[in-house]
């Protein structure tokens, strides 16, 4: 029997959603193999090198017979195998949409996606094709346009001081009102304005805007676009308006949501030719807001300190995390790619590239990476660490946050206690982004610094726990 590429995956996830380590022991025993010989650790990665070698050796109704013996409840025949012994099956999802199937709570916000999609400029006059898309379930409605960016002193500095944290309340407000004008046309505008109205007759919770920048056209992603101002104020700061930027790629996109009770490593690297992180006080407020759900089973952390590449690496494969959490420095490579600053064996400077950490990060579970790392710049280019966020996503990782300018450490911290306060009372990723950012913006004297933290998503929800 022969497997898709997709039914591989599929059967890893649900192998790993309902087997641990004494579950693939008993794996081991029933199919003929025995686990201390896979050299790997953790239930992702056994699963994988189980569905590998059953593909590899054309054994694949033999572990399937296997896995039924241990678990006849699980729902089989997705891959030829056997059905679940009774009318209950496990609630393990075979693949991406069973999960998304499951039904909403009625306290969870429900969104409307609002999509605008800019892509690369005509080279002829330099206009940008602007193309919104509303989809309600009653049918999707398109609308576009052609723009220009403003060339004007004012939006330049506008940016530089900003990305500088020199800039004022006033500067992003002027900042924000003139991404709106490029981001919302008329035509834009009018399918934007009929969209709320629908969903606010419908009691939906309100659009998410998601901005998708063509991979063509980069020089867009320096752009905060997060100060966007509207009329009521600026979009990511609205729950009715959570704004997001959304990465398009070949694959499925997967939900964030983990099937099983979510694992959490926080990496730390403060090498000492580098200013030094009080790490301890974000460790303290991750574990502080996960309090409850860690007591309820639901959640576990763990924390690797000094990071080192290799460290890095083996964590991941035998800790198999949900959500990986790195705090520390970014940095811009001299060829212009981003990279996380970890430790060598000296306690120095060790770079890890976009590209290393997409070939790391790729076909395993994590579900979402949060970059808070200060000084993620150097000065004047405001991009390093935007470069590792849509590298991951499309290595796979349905959800990354990233700092798009350098972030003060009290401003980092804070949004990572509201962050992770706001996702273990259920609420989607996107949402708790938003709550995150208005206390930045609300608890400081400060009110620029709530746009630098970023999301991008390729997953069709933000919800993490069920």
């Amino acid at each position: 029997m022969l497997l898709t590429h997709q039914q591989q995956k599929d059967l890893v996830k649900l192998l790993a959603a309902h087997f641990n380590v004494e579950a693939f022991n008993k794996l081991g025993f029933e199919y003929g193999m025995d686990i201390a010989n896979l050299g790997v650790a953790g239930p992702n990665a056994m699963a994988r090198e189980f569905v590998l070698y059953a593909v590899r050796h054309v054994e694949v109704p033999k572990l399937l017979t296997a896995v039924h013996a241990i678990v006849p409840n699980l729902d089989l025949t997705p891959f030829g195998g056997p059905a679940a012994a009774n009318d209950q099956p496990a609630a393990a999802a075979t693949a991406p949409a069973a999960r998304t199937a499951q039904a909403k709570p009625a306290d969870r916000p429900e969104y409307v996606n609002f999509d605008i999609h800019i892509r690369e400029k005509r080279k002829e006059d330099g206009r940008y094709p602007v193309t919104a898309r509303s989809e309600q379930g009653y049918g999707e409605t398109d609308s576009s346009a052609w723009q220009t960016l403003p060339d004007d002193e004012e939006f330049e500095e506008a940016i530089d001081f900003l990305r500088e944290r020199i800039g004022r309340l006033s500067d992003a407000e002027t900042l924000g009102q003139k991404l709106r004008e490029f981001l919302f046309p008329p035509k834009v505008l009018e399918l934007y304005n009929l969209s709320r109205a629908r969903i606010k007759a419908e009691k939906k919770e309100g659009l998410r805007v998601r901005l998708r920048i063509d991979r063509n056209a980069p020089e867009l992603s320096k752009i905060p676009w997060e100060y966007c101002f509207d009329d009521k104020g600026f979009l990511a700061l609205n729950n009715d308006t959570p704004l997001v930027r959304y990465i398009e790629t070949a694959e499925i996109p997967e939900p964030i949501t983990a099937p099983e009770k979510v694992r959490i490593l926080i990496v730390t690297a403060g090498p000492s030719d580098q200013k030094p992180l009080d790490a301890a006080v974000e460790e303290k407020w991750i574990n502080d807001a996960l309090s409850d759900l860690k007591q309820a089973g639901q959640v576990e952390t763990k924390v690797l300190h000094h990071a080192t590449r290799r460290g890095l690496r083996r964590e991941i494969e035998i800790y198999d995390p949900h959500i990986l959490h790195f705090i520390g420095h970014g940095e811009l490579l001299k060829s212009g790619e981003g990279a996380l600053i970890l430790e060598n064996n000296a306690g120095k400077t060790s770079h890890v590239s976009a590209k290393d950490l997409h070939m790391l990060l790729r076909n395993n579970d994590v579900k979402l990476v949060i970059l808070n790392a200060c000084q993620t710049a150097v000065p004047g280019t405001g991009e390093a660490i935007m470069g590792i966020a849509p590298r991951l996503l499309w290595a796979g990782v349905p959800a990354a946050i990233a700092m798009q300018f350098k972030i003060p450490d009290a401003t980092a911290v804070g949004f990572t206690r509201d962050l992770y306060n706001y996702l273990a009372n259920g609420k989607p990723l996107d949402t708790a982004v938003t709550e995150a950012r208005l206390g930045a913006y609300f608890d400081n004297d400060d009110k620029i610094f709530w746009a630098i933290p970023v999301l991008f998503m390729r997953a069709p929800d933000g919800v993490i726990w069920q």
